[in-house]
């Protein structure tokens, strides 16, 4: 092909290879995106394919939306029921106000039937030192010294410390707070002092006998708690274990019968359901046969060691006679040699002679 037929070329500017890089970076993570969710991709000219079924992972588990659905309808239905927390509060507050009304002495709008079918007793009488108004109060009760005067003539307001038998007294607690308590709620061996006895010191458990007398402390005869009042805290009652004489007797005979016997205790072989050696020996139970048996048995032993001492005496002799036998037999023996030997040498030296002296 001539040089001159060539076609001029087009000059592409980088902004549109970005363009282009763009667009193919967009339909990549578009079909990346719908592979992962199971959509099935469409390619131009292509041919349609059934559409696969979705993963485990991807499908929602049955009734979800209806679930949902329904969850949504009661959601919306709450303000309806009385489930709205404003319109709780109103219907709170309407009640509160009904409630003074008949607390003042009104029917707050309610019928006589509706007042007494009230789980609460408006007509009851409230207690002294009970005020709705002091709920919300910041003072510490705890700052208030009690002040209770001891008398004779019991209240019935303060049936408890107001007694002769439980009176006031002064305590330093843990903090160094002087307070009036009843006695009994002093601690035990704590020191308090009580204002209504004549130059009464600080009691202690060491002097409380010397002050005893001047103390409205010590009950009297006729004086005291109710004992209906007194806990005496958990008790519990159990049967106490008496054995029976006839067991204790038995035991203690059995006790006496081993401390009168000897104090060591022999092997009994009959105690042992296991087979015995060749040798065993059982000896008996009475100390005096054991003894006996023991004796006996020592003297066979002394006489098997005497004997097996001749037999080695004996044995000995004949030994030393074998091995002096062995030893006179081996001085022949070597005499013999020698007697040989010498011969040998003299036959030796005569034939050497002798042909010396015809050369």
């Amino acid at each position: 092909m001539p040089a001159g037929s060539k076609k001029p070329r087009t000059a592409v500017s980088s902004s549109s290879f970005l363009d282009i890089k763009a667009q193919i970076s967009k339909h990549e993570d578009d079909f990346n995106k719908s592979r992962q969710l199971g959509q099935p991709s469409t390619i131009a000219g292509g041919v349609t394919r059934q559409q696969k079924k979705l993963p485990a992972w991807a499908r929602q588990n049955k009734g979800l939306a209806g679930r949902a659905a329904k969850d949504q309808v009661v959601y919306e239905e709450e303000v309806g029921t009385g489930k709205d927390p404003d319109q709780a509060r109103k219907h709170l507050e309407r009640k509160a106000a009904i409630y003074e009304k008949i607390r003042k002495g009104k029917t707050g709008g309610l019928t006589e039937a509706q007042i007494d079918s009230l789980l609460v007793d408006f007509d009851a009488q409230p207690d002294r030192g009970f005020s709705s108004s002091e709920d919300d109060s910041d003072v510490d009760e705890s700052l208030t010294v009690p002040t209770r005067r001891i008398d004779d003539e019991h209240s019935e307001d303060e049936p408890g410390p107001a007694l002769p038998h439980d009176p006031l007294v002064e305590y330093t607690d843990e903090f160094g707070r002087a307070r009036m308590i009843p006695r009994s709620e002093v601690p035990r061996g704590a020191p308090f002092r009580d204002p209504n006895a004549v130059e009464a010191p600080y009691q202690t458990a060491d002097n409380s006998a010397l002050v005893e007398e001047v103390t409205s402390g010590a009950f009297k005869p006729g004086e005291g708690p109710d004992p209906s009042n007194v806990y005496y805290g958990d008790q519990n009652f159990f049967p106490v274990y008496e054995p029976d004489p006839e067991v204790i007797a038995r035991r203690a005979a059995t006790l006496a019968a081993a401390a009168a016997a000897p104090l060591v205790d022999h092997y009994d072989a009959t105690r042992e359901n296991r087979t015995k050696g060749a040798g065993f020996y059982q000896f008996s139970g009475n100390e005096e046969e054991r003894q006996a048996q023991m004796d006996a048995l020592a003297k066979e032993r002394e006489e098997t060691e005497r004997k097996r001492k001749e037999r080695d005496e004996v044995g000995d002799a004949v030994k030393r006679k074998r091995e002096s036998e062995v030893e006179e037999r081996k001085r022949k023996i070597e005499a013999k040699r020698r007697e040989m030997e010498a011969k040998r040498k003299r036959l030796k030296s005569g034939s050497v002679g002798a042909g010396g002296g015809g050369t």
